[in-house]
């Protein structure tokens, strides 16, 4: 028993750092668009989904990247992101 309640403090303790990391990362990319007043055109939901709509395919050894939108590529710029050519 005594192991079974150190695995379930130690997934707790780990659901806890999920959480904490994610609130970083939605922190630092609301302070990103509101330095770059991202929010007049699009709510943080849009720009993901967005980005969502990047594909690229890779058929054998050969990686096909499709053309970003001028949206898409506003998003990269202002997160200081290299533009997929």
């Amino acid at each position: 028993m005594h192991k079974k309640k150190q695995r379930v403090f130690k997934s707790i303790g780990f659901a806890y750092y999920l959480k904490l990391k994610v609130r970083v990362l939605l922190s630092h990319i609301h302070t990103v668009m509101m330095d770059h007043d991202m929010y007049t055109k699009m709510t943080m939901k849009k720009m993901i989904r967005t980005l969502a709509k990047h594909r690229v395919q890779t058929i054998g050894d050969e990686r096909i990247v499709f053309p970003i939108t001028k949206t898409q590529r506003k998003i990269f710029e202002a997160f200081d992101l290299k533009v997929p050519v």
